[in-house]
């Protein structure tokens, strides 16, 4: 049986859900990777052999996949089987829309309206760069309308039905997404002075303006006649709902420094999954009203090539495994099988911490004994960095593998940091503790490097402020009952740097402890 634990997203390809609601599909460089819903998990990862940039659902069994070379190809997901049916030479494919039997193929310099069997019904082609294309469905079952946004200075939107073609120029900002609601009588126009321009159709009066942002609308989804989602790279996605004007209900956003790009919701389980600048995977499931969002957890992976992966017993947990992998992606990611209660039988991978966010890629990452530790080298620094598991991550280990340290483990991790904290500018994971004295006397200076009090982190309301100004409470270590999602990873799972071993004169490319490490 193949295991498939970890696959990160490309910000170059779009997020799409199956029409039940059961699954979702992402890509990351020359594969698509299937999500099941329900369980969390990876299923199946189906290898196209050149980079993939859009997927489209077709019905419950097929997809259709653009690539970078300008293919596109339907993929049968119960048969296994792909099938080519059009080729538009050298142009990335950006984005495809399935509408009934016709599927709608934007470039940056074409757009093609073909049928599933590859005939082609119409083929645009432009001078100037196409940002964005979709399809209008016409109330008199008419043929629909081709509508694509253009790079000029205007901003035009070309609406396109036939021989008639309407141009509608942009007041100098360019058309960044474009979608229709449900009913076929409004189209809403996102462009990248961060506003939603809400128009009647076919008659393309302006009905409203909704100011979403300062910055770009990265994405817009339109669900019933009278709710759309926008997102922008001001770092949010907000849901918007008719109430005589348009009013956001609920905003979702403020991850650091993260920019969500692309996003897909799901009506029937109201999930909504969105992919971040940073190649990280954002979820969460709203109440029937669309106000209420509740964090679920997504599996997580590295979005580029991974260096190194070790398996090991945990020393202190000889009963479980742990995966360890550095990738080119900075990133240092921990895994072990997470056990359900209820029925032990079930079982999976989940990443529980996440030691190191670097600067530079990894080029390897490997785990010694007692105490837990990971010695990791890079590409493009000599230094190997040892860091230790915090006292936070062990208790998140015991309650997530259900398992028990030794009394000896135990007496030696109640004393050890609880956590790291990355400093701006800083390669460096720097030891948080635990601390009973006053905020002002907390601070305790090594020799190598300085030890927060996490007191001062946590009580907002104080009146003795943090000395640590560059000490953000969205960094703070916690303990974890379940497989922390996506932000509370990239954020809250650091280990501390307890060394650093200096003497290599170039950089370290391969370590290998011994069976006594």
């Amino acid at each position: 049986m193949t295991e498939f634990l970890s696959l990160g997203p490309n910000i170059q390809c779009n997020l799409k859900f199956s029409k039940d609601g059961k699954k979702y599909f992402f890509g990351n460089a020359h594969v698509v990777g299937v999500v099941n819903v329900e369980s969390s998990s990876i299923t199946s990862i189906i290898d196209f052999k050149q980079t993939v940039r859009s997927i489209e659902v077709i019905n419950d069994t097929t997809i259709a996949v653009g690539t970078e070379r300008g293919i596109v190809e339907l993929y049968d997901l119960e048969q296994d089987k792909k099938t080519r049916i059009i080729s538009i030479g050298e142009y990335p494919i950006i984005n495809i829309k399935n509408y009934e039997n016709y599927l709608l193929i934007s470039s940056p310099l074409r757009v093609l309206l073909i049928t599933l069997e590859g005939k082609i019904i119409e083929d645009i082609s432009s001078k100037i760069l196409i940002e964005t294309a979709t399809l209008f469905g016409n109330q008199k079952n008419e043929f629909p309308s081709i509508a694509y946004a253009l790079t000029d200075a205007a901003g035009t939107l070309v609406i396109k039905q036939g021989t008639n073609e309407k141009r509608i120029p942009g007041n100098k900002t360019w058309v960044t997404a474009l979608c229709q609601s449900d009913d076929l009588t409004r189209v809403f126009v996102g462009t990248d002075s961060g506003k939603v321009y809400v128009h009647q159709y076919p008659s393309l009066e302006v009905e409203s303006v909704v100011s979403v942002s300062d910055l770009r609308i990265s994405g817009i989804s339109c669900h019933g006649n009278t709710t759309f989602i926008a997102s922008s790279i001001d770092c949010s996605i907000q849901f918007f709902q008719l109430s005589d004007l348009w009013l956001s209900t609920v905003r979702l956003g403020g991850v650091g420094d993260e920019r969500y790009i692309r996003f897909s919701f799901n009506e029937r389980n109201r999930i909504l999954i969105a992919l971040t600048n940073m190649c990280h995977l954002h979820g969460w499931k709203l109440d029937s009203s669309y106000t209420i969002p509740t964090q679920i957890v997504l599996p997580t992976g590295h979005s580029q090539a991974v260096s190194s992966v070790e398996l090991y017993p945990l020393p202190t947990i000889p009963s479980n495994l742990a995966i360890i992998s550095s990738s080119l992606d900075y990133t240092i990611r921990l895994f072990v099988k997470n056990v359900n209660p209820d029925n032990k039988t079930q079982e999976r991978w989940v990443e529980i911490a996440r030691p190191l966010v670097h600067g530079y890629p990894l080029s390897q990452a490997v785990l010694i004994n007692n105490p837990i530790r990971v010695l990791t080298s890079s590409i493009e620094e000599k230094p190997v960095r040892i860091l230790e598991a915090s006292k936070y991550f062990i208790e998140s280990l015991r309650y997530i593998t259900r398992s028990n340290l030794s009394e000896k483990d135990m007496i030696y991790y109640e004393k050890s940091p609880i956590g790291a904290n990355h400093q701006p500018l800083s390669l460096t994971n720097c030891p948080l503790r635990e601390h009973t004295g006053s905020s002002r006397q907390s601070q305790v200076q090594s020799p190598t490097k300085l030890q927060y009090d996490i007191k001062t982190l946590v009580i907002p309301d104080s009146d003795e402020l943090p000395v640590e100004d560059d000490i953000t409470v969205a960094s703070v270590p916690k303990v974890y009952m379940t497989a922390p999602p996506e932000e509370e990873l990239h954020y809250h799972t650091l280990w501390p740097e307890t060394n650093k071993l200096l003497d290599q004169q170039s950089e370290v490319t391969h370590i290998a402890p011994t069976s006594t490490s």
